[in-house]
């Protein structure tokens, strides 16, 4: 018999790994801020200012960010040139943890598949058959049935999201979503374009 899609997402927020310590998270907060070259980006690879976001797709305040923040920051700053913009994973319930990793599933359409999700989080976050509207979503993305099936229990994909929220939580101490990170600093205050812009032109000035 086929395991519900509850008992799915259920198994999936597991407790964080051991090798997350506190002795260790000071030492190891600068590596963890550090963009790998296998994570996918908005914007130029040598982009002189770098912002991370932490972000739960479940979170109305990272939906309203990603539906009416982030394409300001795109059309100032990440098409201009100045600001490498990269996503990360802090899923706050299992739902959320689900749908993180079906967006890691679409491959190079990652942002595609995240932006659609958060515009269109109000269908299927709240919905009692979630699976049915989540799959409505990820077709919209070029997923099928299928491959949302298959995404959910890939191990490979699991451990990538839980590794992103454990470094989030135990290194980085991250306390809400979204949470950016700019240059290595985290953003202080509500994320909201007018702080953004003030924050990231007071950088761009200071290295002139």
């Amino acid at each position: 018999m086929k395991r519900t899609f509850i008992a799915i997402i259920a198994a999936l927020l597991v407790a964080i790994p051991a090798w997350f310590s506190n002795a260790n998270a000071e030492s190891n907060k600068e590596l963890a801020l550090k963009i790998t070259p296998q994570e996918q980006f908005l914007g130029e690879a040598d982009a002189p200012i770098e912002i991370i976001e932490y972000a739960s797709m479940t979170c109305p305040h990272c939906a309203h960010f990603h539906m009416t923040v982030l394409p300001e920051i795109e059309k100032e700053f990440i098409d201009t040139g100045k600001v490498k913009f990269v996503t990360r994973d802090l899923p706050w319930d299992p739902l959320a943890f689900a749908v993180s990793k079906i967006n890691h599933c679409s491959g190079d359409n990652y942002y595609q598949m995240l932006g659609l999700f958060m515009n269109t989080q109000k269908s299927w976050a709240a919905s009692k058959d979630a699976l049915k509207e989540i799959k409505k979503v990820a077709r919209m993305g070029g997923m099928n049935s299928a491959q949302v099936d298959a995404c959910l229990d890939n191990e490979e994909i699991h451990k990538l999201v839980n590794y992103s929220r454990g470094t989030a939580l135990e290194i980085l101490k991250v306390k809400g979503t979204p949470t950016l990170f700019i240059n290595g600093e985290m953003f202080v205050g509500a994320p909201e374009i007018d702080a953004i812009r003030e924050k990231i032109n007071s950088i761009l000035k200071n290295d002139k």
